[in-house]
């Protein structure tokens, strides 16, 4: 009889551990006034700008989020003590499987013409409705994250090096089509007087998502920089020497035919995948190929026009802004291209609807009214160097 309480027992204390070892189910949080502004409230003196979030604006800045309301942002403005303009915003994310919040809290204030910013990042637990400061919980940054070798082809390495101390990281939160959105601003000439600036059109934006525990990168989303153009790409020049070496890539120099004459091309490779090709000017006179830029071949969807335009857009898409300026043609080597001058955008022939014309001369065959499927994706952008007489 003994054995069989002590068996009991056993059960009991067994079905209990087990019960405290059962993983807590926490719900996922709906978003209100009241929480946030709980939030706001435990917010360090040291970290406001002035007095906002006080209860004597509190009202303001419901009247504010009654316009977003199920959000999980609040956004507050005003003038400080010295009247100058400042703003405030927190953006709460939800831990998985805790009862704790991620809070990126921002402060903007306008003084001695200039804007001062200043992000501060907490965990805030949510029964004890406190706040502990932490690191933003995301991978390191830094200026090469934004710029990646092609797109610095044209500067020198004290140039970066120079933006790389002077420049920094700048984090936005809370977008329509991300959580997190990043980019990095280079100071004005008055910081680097000997050094040109002109990098912002060309910097990609890199997109951060919340997954319950960390801000991760997804590089599909990212806001592409504009490096593409009619007269060449943004940090190769026509003309200029073709580089011996670009950081983060690959480049071999290959031969191959073309209408019966050994041409020379250098394939550009990340990680085994083609991400461009330069092709040399040919100076007749030498009868040789030179080491400048005369053609760039752009296989990378990394890289776009300033319409927005990339390998993997659509004929679709092009012909909606360009179908003014486009001349199709079928080259003699057999590409579906559509001209908009001096960037030339190839689509995969068997694309074509219907019967593709003859090409007799060399160059190619003129497409007057062409039947493109419209979903046909941009393959490969070539753009090369127009001769001026």
């Amino acid at each position: 009889m003994k054995n069989i309480f002590r068996l009991a027992a056993f059960l009991v204390v067994a079905c209990l551990f087990s019960c405290n070892r059962q993983p807590k189910i926490v719900q996922p949080i709906q978003w209100d006034f009241d929480l946030l502004w709980k939030v706001v409230q435990a917010i360090p003196d040291e970290a406001r700008l002035s007095d906002f979030g006080q209860p004597s604006s509190m009202g303001q800045i419901r009247e504010s989020y009654e316009d977003h309301e199920g959000d999980n942002y609040l956004y507050w403005w005003g003038e400080d003590d010295q009247h100058n303009a400042c703003s405030s915003n927190l953006y709460c994310y939800q831990y998985k499987g805790v009862n704790k919040l991620l809070v990126v809290y921002a402060t903007d204030y306008y003084a001695d013409g200039e804007n001062h910013e200043q992000q501060y990042c907490y965990d805030y637990d949510l029964k004890k409705e406190k706040l502990t400061p932490v690191a933003l919980p995301m991978q390191p940054l830094g200026f090469k994250d934004f710029f990646d070798g092609i797109l610095l082809a044209d500067q020198t390495p004290d140039k970066v090096r120079a933006y790389e101390a002077e420049g920094k990281v700048v984090y936005v939160s809370g977008g329509e089509d991300f959580d997190l959105l990043t980019y990095f601003v280079i100071p004005s000439e008055a910081y680097l007087p000997d050094f040109e600036i002109g990098l912002s059109d060309r910097e990609n934006r890199l997109v951060f998502d919340w997954d319950g525990n960390a801000f991760v990168h997804h590089p599909e989303k990212d806001v592409l920089g504009y490096t593409i153009y009619e007269d060449g790409f943004c940090s190769l020049d026509f003309g200029s020497e073709i580089p011996q070496q670009l950081d983060g890539f690959e480049m071999e120099r290959q031969t191959y035919m073309a209408e019966g004459e050994e041409q020379i091309k250098y394939a550009i490779t990340k990680e085994g995948e083609l991400v461009m090709e330069l092709e040399p000017e040919y100076d007749f006179g030498e009868g040789e190929f030179t080491n400048t830029i005369g053609v760039i071949n752009i296989y990378s969807d990394r890289y776009q026009t300033f319409g927005e335009f990339r390998v993997g857009s659509t004929f679709s898409e092009l012909m909606d802004t360009y179908a003014e300026y486009a001349n199709t043609i079928l080259t003699v080597d057999g590409h579906l291209m559509v001209d908009v001058d001096g960037m030339q955008f190839m689509f995969d022939p068997e694309d074509y609807q219907g019967e593709l014309p003859e090409v007799a001369s060399g160059e190619g065959a003129f497409i007057l009214s062409p039947s493109i499927k419209q979903e046909a994706k941009v393959k490969m952008i070539r753009l090369y160097s127009k001769v001026v007489e």
